[in-house]
């Protein structure tokens, strides 16, 4: 009996011994190259996911993009061979586009994607995918598309295209000049009493659409300066002006002209 009784004590013993060891194990902190190990096979695993994402955009644009084009005046991603559209639009543009500089030399050009809505809209900003290296003529461009929404559907499909690739060289545009402020007709805005008691102050963007009279056609805020009163005080002033129209080819057209308008108190002067 005392026999039987000893070796279960040993039997118990040898249990507590190898649940202590496996506890033990388990609490031995993990090794430099285990975390290593780990970190890489992370890192792997996103940028695989990283790669999957990027073939599936590449293919989704691949299937939105068609052949079709203008040749270097404009490309459309529109249907294959609709070369009247392509014009169309690179016309369009071109009405729009202003640029007083006329010491450019050769002939640069620049490049463009949008992104449309199905109402002709642009779908966020137009992307610049090749600069000219010529700044004002690459604004100049880019004011020129955002002037020129909504865009037309393509009568072979009836729809507006998804994207369109824009190519613009200088020499296709001639060399015409933009609107300008005429200085005598410059009335200042108000600056209100309350406004100035407050302290309010700052700067108005405003869009202006200068017609080929030299009118305001239309007035908008682009960007606010914070200030209502201040806004709505830069708008009632800026109506009033006059303008050299802008001029296209020897002719004035229409232009959308962008001003900031600065309401500063005596003490935002000082410094």
């Amino acid at each position: 009996m005392k026999k039987l009784i000893f070796i279960l004590m040993i039997c118990s013993f040898a249990s507590l011994a190898q649940a202590e060891l496996s506890k033990a194990e388990s609490s031995v902190p993990i090794s430099q190259e285990d975390e290593q190990l780990r970190r890489q096979q992370e890192e792997s695993s996103a940028a695989e996911q990283r790669a999957r994402k990027r073939r599936e955009e590449i293919q989704r644009l691949n299937q939105m993009q068609g052949d079709g084009g203008a040749g270097d005046a404009e490309k459309s991603q529109g249907p294959r061979g609709d070369n009247n559209y392509a014009r169309k639009i690179a016309g369009l543009i071109k009405s729009h586009t202003i640029i007083p500089q006329s010491d450019i030399a050769g002939n640069p050009f620049v490049e463009f994607l949008i992104e449309l809505q199905p109402d002709g809209g642009l779908r966020g900003e137009p992307k610049m995918t090749k600069s000219s290296g010529i700044a004002a003529f690459d604004q100049a461009v880019k004011r020129a598309i955002e002037n020129s929404v909504p865009f037309p559907s393509d009568p072979s499909t009836g729809k507006v295209p998804v994207t369109i690739n824009i190519t613009h060289y200088f020499k296709d545009i001639g060399i015409n000049s933009s609107a300008t402020i005429i200085k005598s007709s410059e009335v200042l805005a108000t600056y209100p009493k309350i406004s100035k008691k407050m302290g309010e102050s700052g700067t108005v963007i405003l869009r202006v659409l200068v017609t080929s009279n030299g009118d305001v056609g239309a007035i908008e805020i682009k960007v606010s300066s914070g200030y209502q009163r201040l806004d709505e005080s830069a708008l009632d002033a800026v109506k009033k002006w006059k303008f050299t129209p802008a001029m296209m080819n020897g002719n004035a057209i229409d232009e959308w002209y962008v001003m900031p308008y600065s309401f500063k108190l005596p003490t935002d002067m000082k410094k």
